[in-house]
């Protein structure tokens, strides 16, 4: 396999699992995540549904970012934006058939959270490009030298404030996320480098 085959692979196999895991924070109800809670208070000042919102706001990221970074902006951003969205719809209907006992909430929730940041992390280390917000969050943390972690949840904490003034869902699992997002896709990233370079190393990938 050779490396451009194998960053597209990990692009959407992160894609996948992001998809899968908005179905579950969606079956949790214990309220959106930063992103989603200011998709929808866009959404409801522009009178337009949760979907076409979010389209709007990975649009006008990604044409920004293009003129101001474009190493941000590559086949990973288009990629990731057509099967994220895919694949929630191809779980939500399995994940709807799950009992709602506040239990398995619960579950559904962390395993939701764990999901998405884990997946947001695999498919940025492929290095093709992020989705819009994914985006501005590497491009941040490269322009103020600081770790993704911490520009996550400031920014996360940002769209949670703004989302709520306009109208978002907020929850037990907007905190849970705002928190948990940063720190995840951080080791996430930080592991999957390091075992792109043990791979280098040990089983070189062709070009």
């Amino acid at each position: 396999m050779t490396k451009r085959m194998w960053d597209l692979f990990l692009v959407i196999a992160g894609s996948i699992i992001m998809g899968g895991g908005i179905a579950f924070e969606a079956k949790s109800k214990f309220g959106l995540d930063a992103l989603s809670l200011f998709n929808e208070g866009m959404g409801k000042l522009l009178g337009v549904p949760l979907g076409t919102a979010s389209q709007l706001v990975v649009v006008s990221i990604i044409v920004i970012l293009f003129f101001i970074d474009k190493k941000r902006v590559g086949i990973g951003s288009v990629a990731n934006g057509v099967l994220v969205g895919a694949s929630a719809n191809f779980f939500m209907p399995i994940v709807n058939q799950l009992n709602e006992n506040f239990t398995l909430r619960i579950i559904m929730l962390i395993i939701g959270i764990l999901l998405v940041s884990i997946g947001i992390g695999i498919y940025v280390s492929a290095g093709l490009g992020e989705g819009g917000f994914d985006a501005w969050m590497m491009f941040a943390a490269d322009k103020l030298k600081k770790e993704v972690r911490f520009v996550r949840i400031t920014m996360d904490i940002c769209l949670v404030a703004i989302g709520t003034l306009l109208g978002g869902s907020i929850g037990l699992g907007t905190l849970i996320a705002t928190l948990s997002y940063g720190p995840i896709i951080q080791f996430t990233l930080n592991t999957m480098n390091k075992l792109r370079k043990q791979t280098h190393t040990n089983n070189p990938i062709n070009e």
